[in-house]
Formats: structure tokens, C-alpha cells, sequence
């Protein structure tokens, strides 16, 4: 007996595959908890291809016909069977560009290799796969849409700690979690009056675009000299430490800065905010604690994944030269640097802290 799981977009579904003595097209179920995947358990399956009924096909190469990798329990993800092992669940919160994707033909590779990892390892044994990034929802479906393959996570944390996302099963809408916002009650945050007063104060920062004002956070861009320049003022200018009321509040905000060659990337938070509160909210949303979980990241707005020493954490090969300069000034309880880039450093990670 053997059950296979296939990622599909068809629906209805069929596996054709010899059932009975003859060849015949046997419908498949939508799996339980994973959007977009179908399943079917039979005895004696070995060869099969599949079908939507309608006559679209699908077979490893044509003329060929999948097989069983000899395991009761198997994927096909886009043309290739992947066994399922049997292991324990992790928590993986990770970080997007640069990270687990990249423009590069090698980092498309990897990102592959890691998402047959993940099928393998983890997808389908109740482990949970987050999203950390510094992307809106709106710029994460950009990627889905210019052809980045990755798996659908359980969660997402966009805009550098600003939204938590899960979808919704049965009607694939995103649900914004309001529960993640009142993490910030007691901030007096607003992000209108923080956009006018750096722009007043920092005149060389920019706003590209009113869009990237977020509920909990403020996106400009500066050039690297005038960010060296002035990196100090701002942050004690955001601190606020003497309590000044700008328009009635009372705010401390925090500056966290990426990017690099010649632009940085500045994202104005609340002072508990950016990536660490998404790690905390994903650890007690799933119910998962520090000992089974790892963070993943490569540049200036994931360090705040990295701070805590209780989870563990893989900084990727490819990681931006300040990033590496700042996890380098100290050792990292549970944290280490992985010779491999993007996703296969993220499998290295997963390997080296979970495997035994």
C-alpha cells in the first residue's frame, strides 16, 4: 500500500495507473491541510501518470510514466517523486530575497533543492514554514507572479514585522491577524506622523512612494554616504529619550538598516518592532518553543531574527558584508554561518542543528 501526494492546480484530479487488472483514471482528494496538493492511498501502485479528466496529461517526460520510489509515503512535485521521511517538527522562519530566492540561475537551483528538502523532511509531518520578510503581501504575490516557485508557507510576516498572514483553506484568502497589531498596543505608534517628521528632519531620506507607509512601519531610502554620515543622529532622534510629544504622542521608534553598494534600505519601526516580533508571535501561534526553532536571514533587517540566543539560527553563505561584520563581533549562542548559499544553507542549517 502506498499513498502519493501530487501538487496540482487541477480540480477534479485523477491518477491513471493500473487498478484491477487494466489501466484506469481514479480520482484524487485535496490533502487535509495543504492547499493545492491531492492524494490518493492504493494497494500495488508502481507506475502512473496523471490527468485532470479533460485530456491535459502529465507524465516525467513523454512517453514515460512516474514510478514509486519504492516508499509507502511519496510526493510528485513538478515531475519528480520525492520520498517522505518521517521526522521531527521544526519551526523554520526565513527570510525571502537573498535568502531562500535570488535572481541568479544557482540561487533558482537551490531554491528548488530546498523546497524538495522540505517536501521531504518536513511539508507534510506538521512542521511549520514561515515567511519573515521585509516584502508586503501585495510584493510577495509579485514574486508567485514573476515565476518564483516556493512553497505555500503557513505563515507570513511582511513588511519587516508590520503584518502577520495565514490563508484561509478553503476560500485562499490571506487573513491579516489583528491578534499580531495589539503586540504594538502601548507604542502610541503612528506611522503618518513618523513619516512626516523624518522627512522634515532628515531631508536625506526618501519616501518613494505613500504605499510604503505601513500600519507599523516607515520604508525610505538614503545613499550610503549620508547614512553613515548621519546614522547616529537619527537613531538617537528616534529613541526620544527626553519623552517629547510630536502632534500629541509620545513615540520611540528604532531605524533598521539593509541594502548595499551604493542605496540602503531604512525602515523606520516601533522600538520592539521588526523581524524578532514576527519570530515570537510565529513560536507562540504554532505552540512551537526556541529548542525547535531556527531562523534563516542574509542581510541588515534580519538581525533582529538573530538577537535572541534561545532558537537557533543559519546566516546563508551569500550573506551582505555588514550583516557578516555585525554577527562576527561576537560569537552567536545557537547561531552559525553556513559555508552554502541561499537555500542550501538553509538545508545545511536544518541538517547540522536538527538531523541527530
Amino acid at each position: 500500500m502506498a499513498t502519493v501526494y501530487y501538487y496540482t492546480n487541477w480540480s477534479p484530479c485523477f491518477i491513471h495507473t493500473s487498478y484491477e487488472g487494466q489501466w484506469k483514471s481514479l480520482k484524487m482528494f485535496p490533502h487535509p491541510f495543504r492547499r493545492g496538493w491531492q492524494q490518493i492511498t492504493l494497494n500495488n501502485l508502481t507506475e502512473f501518470v496523471f490527468t485532470n479528466g479533460d485530456g491535459l496529461w502529465d507524465n516525467p517526460q513523454p512517453g514515460k510514466n512516474y514510478k514509486n520510489p519504492s516508499v509507502p509515503l511519496f510526493a510528485v512535485y513538478r515531475g519528480k517523486e520525492i520520498p517522505i521521511e518521517n521526522t521531527k517538527s521544526i519551526l523554520l522562519i526565513s527570510d525571502l530575497d537573498n535568502t531562500l530566492i535570488g535572481s541568479h540561475p544557482d540561487a533558482h537551483a537551490s531554491q528548488r533543492r530546498f523546497n524538495e528538502y522540505w517536501i521531504s523532511k518536513h511539508y507534510f509531518n506538521e512542521s511549520k514554514l514561515v515567511y519573515n520578510t521585509g516584502r508586503c503581501l501585495e510584493e510577495y504575490q509579485e514574486l508567485i507572479d514573476e515565476g518564483f516557485k516556493m512553497l505555500e508557507p503557513d505563515m507570513i510576516i511582511t513588511s519587516v514585522g508590520s503584518d502577520a498572514y495565514t490563508k484561509d483553506y478553503t476560500t485562499g484568502q490571506y487573513l491579516n491577524h489583528i491578534s499580531f497589531h495589539h503586540l504594538y498596543d502601548g507604542e502610541n505608534w503612528d506611522s503618518e506622523i513618523m513619516a512626516k517628521l523624518v522627512q522634515e528632519n532628515f531631508l536625506w531620506m526618501v519616501i518613494p512612494n505613500k504605499k510604503y507607509i505601513y500600519p507599523f512601519k516607515v520604508w525610505l531610502t538614503a545613499r550610503i554616504s549620508d547614512v553613515i554620515e548621519n546614522k547616529h543622529r537619527l537613531k538617537e532622534f528616534l529613541k526620544n529619550i527626553s519623552g517629547e510629544l510630536w502632534e500629541g504622542k509620545v513615540i520611540h521608534a528604532r531605524a533598521i538598516i539593509s541594502g548595499i553598494k551604493d542605496w540602503r534600505y531604512i525602515d523606520i519601526t516601533p522600538r520592539i518592532g521588526g523581524k524578532r516580533m514576527g519570530v515570537r508571535y510565529a513560536q507562540k501561534y504554532f505552540k512551537y518553543t526556541s529548542d525547535f526553532t531556527i531562523v534563516a536571514g542574509d542581510s541588515g533587517n534580519d538581525i533582529e531574527m538573530f538577537r535572541d540566543p534561545e532558537h537557533y539560527g543559519v546566516l546563508v553563505g551569500n550573506a551582505e558584508e555588514e550583516m557578516c561584520e555585525w554577527f562576527n563581533r561576537k560569537p552567536r549562542v545557537n547561531k552559525f554561518k553556513s559555508e552554502f548559499l541561499w537555500g542550501d544553507a538553509i538545508i545545511d542549517g536544518i541538517e547540522k542543528i536538527f538531523a541527530n
